[in-house]
């Protein structure tokens, strides 16, 4: 019988908390040390919900955002999407919570705001666990015409109203087809209902059209924090590779590849990610067991 069977199923708590132009939604689930979790571009904290809750059946108080614009945090018109300005707001955040993450999980562009973070001294975890990261520019022309063409889009009055009515059931299964993982039914209707958000579209449009990788990418052999990269052998948007040489970067990190999942790995294998991470807390100085 795992710790979860055991113990049963923490129930999530959900609130609202205003830090400068954002109004932060946060799900928090357990006791424990603290645990803060970051979802990538487009997704919402909601995707984390099996890992919070056996995080949480471990002995862990997690605490995932949904990311400024996204899902149900909404932003006011002076608020900055880049990188930089990302990762101040979470700090706010974990200021106005009082929270001190003992580990801090982020998937995709969630990993570069917490690796940024780190970087800038914002936060301090013993340990930095990273999905399908995006630390570094995309090679090729994708890296230099995606953020061009998101920026016209953000600039273009009612594109996201457009966008979001425009969304179909099949547009969006295709758009996670495209990132390699193959998404459980209620993660997939997820995706869809975030879709026909228009201030959900909004969000992700001025992210995607302020991101900008190249200091982060300069700045990775500066972080120190032990870290573990965990891709999905199928990942579509991030090379496996790609993923692998962003490890070699850093001083003091460790690199794993699951097979049978693409880019949305936590969502399509959460038993085995948890299980992949389990070693690296247990290092950071947390006990847990391994199913």
């Amino acid at each position: 019988m795992t710790a979860l069977e055991r113990q049963g199923a923490a129930a999530p708590t959900v609130r609202f908390v205003q830090t400068g132009a954002v109004r932060w939604c946060v799900t928090e689930r357990g006791d424990g040390p603290a645990v803060l979790l970051l979802h990538g571009t487009g997704s919402s904290a909601e995707s984390f919900d099996a890992l919070t809750e056996r995080l949480a059946a471990e002995g862990f108080r997690t605490i995932a955002p949904d990311l400024p614009g996204h899902a149900r945090t909404r932003v006011g018109p002076t608020f900055a999407a880049d990188l930089a300005s990302m990762a101040a707001s979470t700090a706010e955040l974990l200021e106005r919570l009082e929270v001190t993450p003992r580990a801090v999980i982020g998937h995709s562009a969630g990993a570069a705001i917490l690796a940024r973070m780190a970087l800038d001294e914002l936060v301090s975890p013993s340990l930095f666990v990273a999905l399908a990261p995006a630390l570094s520019p995309l090679p090729g022309l994708a890296g230099l015409g995606f953020p061009v063409a998101a920026r016209l889009l953000a600039s273009t009055p009612l594109a996201a109203r457009v966008i979001a009515a425009s969304a179909t059931d099949e547009s969006v299964e295709r758009m996670i087809d495209q990132t390699g993982s193959r998404l459980p039914a209620p993660a997939l209707a997820r995706y869809q209902r975030l879709s026909r958000q228009p201030t959900h579209v909004a969000g992700v449009l001025a992210m995607l059209s302020a991101w900008e990788l190249s200091q982060l990418d300069a700045d990775l052999p500066r972080l120190t924090t032990p870290a573990l990269l965990l891709a999905g052998a199928d990942d579509a948007a991030i090379a496996p590779a790609q993923q692998r040489a962003m490890a070699t970067r850093l001083p003091n990190a460790s690199f794993m590849c699951l097979d049978e999942v693409g880019h949305l790995l936590h969502e399509e294998r959460p038993a085995a990610v948890f299980n992949a991470m389990a070693p690296a807390l247990l290092a950071a100085g947390r006990t847990v067991a391994v199913a």
